[in-house]
């Protein structure tokens, strides 16, 4: 089976997959390659998909495929490529990354085993569609200030806010919203995603996981528990201060 594309179509979906997980299980098909994991804690799912158009050559066998792979050591094997065309020749066992038709790397694959939670039943009640450029500005002031940020949608108005010790920002975005939330979200997480995309979609629910859609990819995050409600509830839930998705979803 043989694979061609230029490494700046896959890049900064790859290092957004790299954020969060180190090695993953890829599922080829005749539909393209995807790719569904979870980062150790289970604070958040990530899925690439990318299609079979963006291919420039895409010959693959009826029957699909599982290919372990190391994130991390194909990033750098991408990131060497700059934006040069890249063919993945591959066997039974192993592939070659062949870049620009006479750099090659042969990568042999690895076994890679996947525990993902559950998150075909999430039913949001709120959503948007929001500029990358609005979303990644809030996201970067509330980084400034605190490690959690604030969504709420109410009245065709989006709200983001972060709050500190001694200082606090608010994002306000006049636009059209479906349904109203609120909920408090990791911004060490949040801050990490690259879009290559100009709009992200967004759905999520009171105090109830957030996922972000954009070009090729999608992301849920589990919520934080906001200070006081964790106090309350430290002795009898004893969870990470996210509330993970495993924990959502019973």
């Amino acid at each position: 089976m043989k694979l061609k594309i230029k490494s700046e179509k896959i890049l900064t979906e790859l290092e957004n997959l790299g954020q969060f997980v180190s090695e993953a299980k890829f599922s080829l098909n005749e539909n393209g390659l995807e790719t569904t994991a979870s980062d150790r804690n289970m604070v958040c799912v990530f899925n690439l998909s990318i299609p079979k158009k963006d291919f420039e050559v895409f010959e693959v066998d009826h029957k699909p495929r599982d290919l372990g792979i190391d994130v991390s050591l194909l990033l750098d094997i991408l990131k060497r490529a700059k934006k040069e065309v890249i063919t993945f020749d591959i066997q039974e066992k192993k592939m070659d990354i062949i870049i620009n038709s006479i750099r090659k790397f042969s990568y042999s694959f690895t076994e890679v085993e996947s525990d993902i939670p559950d998150i075909s039943s999430l039913k949001f009640t709120s959503s948007f569609r929001i500029k990358t450029e609005d979303f990644v500005n809030a996201i970067g002031d509330g980084d400034l200030v605190g490690d959690a940020v604030e969504i709420k949608t109410e009245d065709n108005k989006i709200l983001f806010t972060t709050k500190g010790e001694i200082l606090e920002t608010e994002t306000e975005i006049l636009q059209e919203v479906v349904g109203k939330a609120t909920a408090l979200y990791p911004l060490d997480y949040l801050k990490k995603l690259k879009f290559n995309s100009d709009f992200i979609n967004v759905e999520f629910g009171d105090d109830y996981p957030i996922r972000l859609s954009f070009r090729n990819c999608w992301i849920v995050i589990a919520p934080r528990i906001n200070e006081e409600e964790e106090s309350e509830e430290k002795e009898e839930i004893p969870t990470a201060p996210e509330n993970v998705l495993q924990e959502e979803l019973k």
